[in-house]
């Protein structure tokens, strides 16, 4: 929709990602292949759509497709597999893993493209943790909470990456009991 009123106009219509994300100079689409044993990465350009594909990784990125970052500088895309967090550069096609061992809901790259923040996933209604991952391992956990959302917690940082909004919950319940109803 443009940012001055008027009209929205459809961008993209199919499978893929339920949005897109973007870097600094990049904005990028997902989508499984047909027979969902790739998945495949795309440029995406606000007024055309669809761009050129920019990569494609065998298997599905994730049981949630739309786990994907992707890095300040748009020079990375980052997803969780089992036990690491995958990298795929997009300047020579390599792909590596960070070791990180906690079931993974998102993750958001930091501002500073030196790692991104990993939101865990909230094991039946338990507590969900958030770590900052650096791109040499190292985990630096900073927050933990009792999510009582559907999943998990995450951790946007803000464009001058000095704030991080995280998503956590709580609950408080009752018990109410009738007498001779």
């Amino acid at each position: 929709m443009p940012i001055l009123g008027g009209a929205p106009q459809l961008v993209h219509s199919g499978p893929g990602t339920s949005y897109p994300r973007c870097s600094r100079t990049l904005c990028v689409w997902g989508e499984p292949s047909a027979d969902g044993k790739q998945f495949r990465f795309f440029e995406l350009d606000q007024l055309k759509g669809k761009g050129r594909q920019l990569a494609t990784v065998e298997g599905p990125v994730s049981n949630f497709p739309w786990l994907f970052d992707v890095s300040p500088d748009g020079s990375l895309i980052g997803w969780p597999v089992p036990g690491a967090i995958r990298l795929l550069s997009l300047k020579d096609g390599k792909i590596s893993d960070l070791a990180y061992k906690e079931p993974v809901f998102e993750i958001d790259w930091a501002m500073d493209g030196m790692g991104m923040y990993v939101g865990g996933l909230a094991l039946m209604g338990g507590a969900a943790d958030l770590a900052y991952l650096d791109l040499q391992g190292n985990v630096h956990p900073l927050w933990k909470t009792q999510s009582f959302s559907s999943f998990g917690t995450w951790g946007i940082p803000s464009r001058d990456g000095r704030h991080l909004a995280i998503e956590g919950g709580t609950q408080d319940t009752n018990v109410w009991t009738l007498e001779n109803f």
